[in-house]
């Protein structure tokens, strides 16, 4: 074997991976099993109350309220269905 395979970085690693390899799976099984836990903990809930000041749609917001205050701002509800060959939501079909 030429010596700069055998002495090099990754030829150590990956014989030292060879050797433990029991340790890295469960090294591996640890970190899904971490990952996911984390992912768990963070839950679903979205927050939907962004607010950019100085922005133009912020601008327009404002100026919907001001000029109709009766009628409401209401949400624009942003969905999509690209590449996927589900028929389009029951929340986002036009009302």
């Amino acid at each position: 074997m030429n010596a700069l395979f055998t002495q090099g970085t990754l030829t150590r690693l990956a014989r030292w991976v060879r050797v433990h390899r029991r340790l890295v799976i469960a090294g591996w099984i640890a970190a899904v099993v971490v990952a996911m836990a984390a992912a768990h903990s963070a839950g679903t809930r979205n927050d939907n109350n962004l607010s950019l000041s100085g922005t133009e749609s912020q601008r327009a917001t404002a100026i919907l309220q001001r000029q109709f205050p009766s009628q409401g701002v209401t949400r624009i509800r942003s969905c999509s269905t690209f590449g996927t060959e589900r028929p389009t939501p029951p929340r986002c079909r036009r009302q």
